[in-house]
């Protein structure tokens, strides 16, 4: 268990610890984190966090879902028009509205992507090179 923002979150990892991506260090680490950060952000108290890492088609493939409330079609659409938005955190957090913005123009630099597939809770799918 960990606790970020007051709240006790656990953490779980599945799939390959080995695995290498086509990225400076710098640039994927602030792509992981932010999307962690957003994960605790929206998680509730005793929620959990599924890191899960594998290989598809020559791409590795990253995947972080959590408990929260998801995000409406609308954010998904001002994110894929680039729209900055925010919404407050489940304890009240705060944020720019930037961080996802940052991340998908990180990973295009490096051929890779960022998707989403939210409902009850939110699973971000990072796709980068190998």
């Amino acid at each position: 268990m960990y606790r970020a923002s007051g709240k006790l979150v656990d953490v779980v990892f599945f799939g390959n610890e080995d695995m290498t991506v086509d990225m400076d260090e710098l640039s994927f680490s602030l792509v992981i984190r932010n999307i962690l950060s957003n994960a605790f952000k929206f998680s509730p108290d005793n929620g959990q966090i599924a890191i899960h890492a594998s290989e598809e088609d020559g791409k590795a493939i990253i995947t972080i879902s959590d408990e929260g409330c998801g995000m409406i079609s609308d954010d998904i659409d001002n994110f894929n028009n680039g729209i900055p938005f925010s919404k407050p955190g489940s304890s009240g957090e705060k944020g720019t509205g930037l961080g996802l913005i940052l991340c998908r123009e990180i990973l295009g630099m490096y051929g890779g992507r960022i998707g989403f597939d939210c409902g009850k809770g939110c699973c971000v799918r990072v796709e980068a090179g190998k």
